[in-house]
């Protein structure tokens, strides 16, 4: 009872700031994405001046990175003027449709000349610095396309939104997937996501952001950012206090300013990875909890239950084409491959009884399980079994945050919990690359939890370091 009552009390206070939250996240868009506040709207009876503005500095703008450069502006620009016509969803929509397909406008042709830089443009710092710049405002306006479904259920506006997110989220793909280098890819999504170290919303918002660019890149590609999301879901969790895990995810998402149903996969998500049952706990009765009201507000209709058993069918079966080509033994893949099946299927069979909610919870477990299988074959495929590019990753780490310490004066008295993580961290390793090089025996199974163990004790020790 005293658990359900200070449950209750968290959701009350998390709504009474709803307000306050809501408009902050509209008036800070513009300075996120580095641009000016937007005073003539498109509503606005003399917007095609400012349109007509913006295509003569195209005209005269004659290199190639520049000019993309103002492409990016000039979509910024545009999801600002979104941000600052939310007010109006509900009231006039059709002016809303009519913004966003404005903004849709701007994307259309950047494919081809994003490809066209990438394969002609090779060494250009500034190319670089444009193509960092495009993946961290991309994220941003794909976060904040999330935020704006969070507030209709109007099917044509959703579609909308759903539809400038793809493109948004398609040309961030590409960019990473052109991206040869894996330290430069990796620094590309750090610098995308950097606020993540700053609170748990941040982290659930990077979450989402990554699932949408997931979706638009082919099997091969997905691989380059899937170990960073793994790494970036076991931070969700890891420095929480068990007394204090409730509350804090309870808050989190009540705070995170998104559509239920982008809400329910991320839950999802990190459920399939959770660190420990408390968490488990805590993420099953906020998904029921978001389950009921989007159910109650109609936001779960058949398109999006559909969708969501369209997704994890084609995940299930991507998944099955990996591992025709792999001699892989593991009971932790084949145990997500049989709760991705079960899951797909009882999805499709609740679809004729109409219970939308049901069927769209049940393909999102599905799709979570297919997803976290399809992690760990693609990395056992690009390792071909060796592991070798997880181990230099963690010990890059280790490294990286032993450094840290070092400079900050810290040693074992000043910081004892910080320097256990990392006693531990050495340890495990030592034992890994033991098991790699066949000193000890291990299945795949092994050496993969060995792995993700190594990742949550130095993403332990990296939150330590933050209290000095």
């Amino acid at each position: 009872m005293k658990k359900i009552t200070k449950t209750i009390l968290i959701l009350a206070a998390a709504n009474l700031c709803w307000l306050n939250f809501a408009f902050a996240q509209s008036e800070n868009i513009s300075q996120d994405l580095g641009v000016s506040k937007p005073m003539v709207l498109p509503t606005n009876p003399f917007y095609f001046l400012k349109e007509f503005k913006r295509g003569v500095q195209k005209t005269f703008v004659f290199n190639p990175v520049k000019k993309l450069e103002l492409e990016l502006q000039i979509a910024s620009e545009k999801m600002a003027e979104l941000g600052k016509l939310e007010e109006i969803i509900g009231q006039d929509d059709a002016a809303l449709i009519k913004a966003i397909n404005n903004y849709e406008n701007n994307l259309d042709g950047l494919s081809g000349k994003i490809k066209n830089i990438q394969e002609n443009y090779k060494n250009n710092s500034r190319l670089d610095s444009f193509l960092d710049d495009f993946v961290a405002n991309g994220a941003k306006h794909i976060e904040f396309l999330s935020y704006l479904k969070s507030k209709t259920n109007d099917i044509k506006i959703l579609q909308k939104l759903g539809e400038a997110q793809d493109k948004i989220a398609a040309l961030v793909a590409q960019i990473l997937a052109g991206t040869e280098s894996g330290d430069i890819l990796e620094s590309r999504l750090e610098r995308a996501f950097k606020k993540t170290g700053v609170n748990l919303v941040e982290k659930l918002k990077a979450i989402g952001a990554l699932d949408k660019i997931e979706e638009k890149l082919s099997a091969e590609e997905k691989n380059r950012i899937l170990d960073f999301k793994e790494t970036l879901i076991i931070n969700t969790q890891s420095g929480i206090k068990t007394e204090e895990i409730q509350n804090i995810f309870i808050s989190a998402f009540e705070e995170l300013q998104m559509d239920s149903l982008s809400k329910i996969r991320i839950i999802d998500e990190i459920k399939e990875g959770a660190i420990n049952d408390d968490i488990k706990s805590a993420l099953n009765s906020i998904r029921q909890e978001v389950l009921e009201r989007a159910q109650s507000e109609k936001d779960l209709q058949k398109v999006q239950a559909e969708n969501m058993v369209n997704e994890a069918d084609s995940l299930v079966n991507e998944l099955m084409e990996k591992l025709k080509n792999l001699n892989l033994k593991s009971e932790f893949i084949n145990l997500a491959i049989s709760k991705a099946d079960f899951n797909l299927t009882q999805a499709k069979n609740s679809f004729q009884y109409g219970d939308y909610g049901q069927v769209f919870t049940l393909a999102s477990a599905a799709a979570s399980a297919a997803r976290s299988a399809l992690t760990q074959v693609l990395k056992f495929e690009e390792n071909t079994g060796n592991f070798d590019n997880d181990i230099q990753n963690l010990k890059e780490k280790y490294d990286e945050l032993s450094e840290r310490a070092r400079s900050m004066n810290l040693d074992k008295v000043s910081a004892p919990e910080f320097f256990e993580f990392m006693k531990q961290s050495e340890s495990l390793l030592v034992k890994i690359s033991d098991y790699v090089n066949k000193k000890l025996k291990a299945s795949s199974d092994t050496i993969i939890s060995s792995i993700k163990n190594v990742k949550i004790l130095l993403s332990q020790a990296e939150n330590e370091l933050k209290q000095y």
